[in-house]
């Protein structure tokens, strides 16, 4: 069971900006490790042939922490075979633990157990270990260790822990990640930026999000059984960690949506996030605006807009998705026109709680073959999100109305339906169907950014 909801996670990964090298490097890294797996040669290894290579390329190089023979001087970040007093007069060693160490400090925010290749991390074990799996193990020493994180790897599988809990986790497969989206999702659970933080005395940027989900604080607008949630993430590039002031966020969001809509509520505070909404007539949000001092946009939606509560499938207008798409993207493109004029905009859009109950009111007849029966989700598919883009600056109509469409076929991709003749029919829209949608795009041509 993982620890944080798909969406939730995602978002908190997309805020967590990597520059192109960073990615590169951490790919070329794991290349090698896949690379030894495939040849047969790494699973034939113990964990105590592999241990202090795995730590020191992959929590050093890949994930950025400062090793003892690294670049940290006499502080470092990642301490080998730390001893943990256990109850009842025992001990334990974890085989690293991360935090921030030196002569005379220990500050221990993460202990990690590793165990050889492809060992089973749930299996009981044998001999001293009197039965208990790698994952209580290891639990039991992050707790001693007054750990906030516990890691359990058997070198392809990277569980994460909140401590004491060890019934839900997030992972990463190493082998599976080959992507810059996949480097991303694994980086943001796992890298010494993300777990441990800027400084020793500020919650990690891990751990603020841990406290936004156990509060039931969200960026995106609450999931609803009989509603789907279309999602639009924004961050501008190249800001070297710059963050905003509140008080400038929060003139930068009245800005924008003045520019619209003008029935959001005013911005409230929630610790580290402004949010504002647009109520239903029963207090309930169908459309929320997140921002965060980095200058991470969310923009959400409940669709459809107008629906019965009660029923039993949800059925979605693509014309209505691609509508909002525009609005969306015109509302970032306003955020951030006086805040960050000078940086590009990285943008990404998804669909999210998909599933066999959401099918596809094709009013505008976009099936290609035609399909006379309502297009259905895939029973595999619980979201849907296109490949981010980037908009540089200065920025133009054709160019956003472009990628748009792109996003708007490749969000309804997974909705498919055999007709009459048994052809596989998907939504493909034309350019020139998909244009007239894209209205709200004419604030491109009367005011260039």
């Amino acid at each position: 069971m993982s620890i944080y909801p798909r969406a939730e996670l995602d978002t908190f990964a997309f805020g967590h900006t990597l520059g192109f090298e960073e990615v590169s490097r951490g790919l070329d890294r794991l290349v090698h490790l896949q690379h030894l797996y495939r040849a047969g040669y790494w699973n034939r290894l113990t964990e105590s042939n592999v241990e202090q290579s795995f730590v020191e390329r992959v929590f050093g190089e890949v994930f950025g922490y400062a090793t003892l023979l690294g670049d940290g001087g006499p502080e470092h970040e990642v301490l080998p075979k730390m001893y943990v007093a256990l109850p009842d007069a025992k001990r334990a060693f974890p085989d690293f633990a991360l935090g921030f160490f030196r002569a005379d400090q220990t500050e221990t925010v993460v202990t990690a157990e590793l165990k050889g290749p492809d060992a089973d991390l749930d299996a009981p074990q044998g001999g001293n270990y009197g039965g208990s799996s790698p994952v209580q193990q290891a639990m039991q020493a992050a707790i001693a260790a007054g750990a906030v994180w516990c890691i359990v790897s058997n070198t392809n599988e990277l569980r994460l822990y909140h401590v004491p809990d060890d019934a839900t986790y997030e992972r990463v497969f190493l082998l599976d990640v080959v992507s810059p989206n996949d480097f991303r999702r694994a980086h943001a659970l796992f890298s010494r930026r993300c777990l441990l933080g800027r400084e020793k005395a500020d919650p990690s940027p891990l751990s603020r999000f841990h406290n936004h989900i156990a509060a039931g604080e969200s960026m995106l607008v609450e999931k609803r059984p009989n509603r789907i949630r279309l999602v639009q993430r924004i961050r501008p590039a190249n800001t070297h960690g710059r963050e905003f002031a509140f008080t400038r966020l929060s003139a930068a969001l009245r800005d924008a949506q003045q520019g619209g809509n003008t029935d959001f509520e005013r911005p409230r505070l929630e610790h580290d996030r402004l949010i504002s909404e647009r109520l239903e007539a029963n207090g309930r949000s169908w459309h929320r605006v997140a921002v965060v001092k980095s200058g991470l946009l969310v923009c959400s939606y409940s669709v459809p807009l107008d629906y019965p509560e009660n029923a039993t499938t949800i059925s979605v207008d693509p014309g209505e998705i691609a509508s909002l798409l525009s609005e969306m993207t015109i509302f970032g493109w306003r955020f951030f026109e006086t805040l960050a004029a000078e940086n590009p905009l990285v943008y990404e859009w998804s669909l999210e709680d998909l599933s066999v109950q959401v099918q596809l009111n094709d009013t505008g007849q976009w099936a290609k073959p035609p399909c006379f029966e309502a297009l259905k989700c895939m029973p595999t598919v619980d979201r849907m999100s296109a490949p981010e883009i980037q908009f540089g600056r200065p920025i133009n109509r054709a160019t956003v109305q472009t990628e748009l469409a792109d996003a708007v076929r490749e969000l309804f991709f997974p909705f498919e339906r055999m007709n009459d003749e048994n052809k596989r029919c998907r939504l493909e829209p034309s350019d020139a169907a998909l244009a007239g949608k894209f209205s709200a795009l004419v604030a491109l041509d009367k005011k260039g950014p």
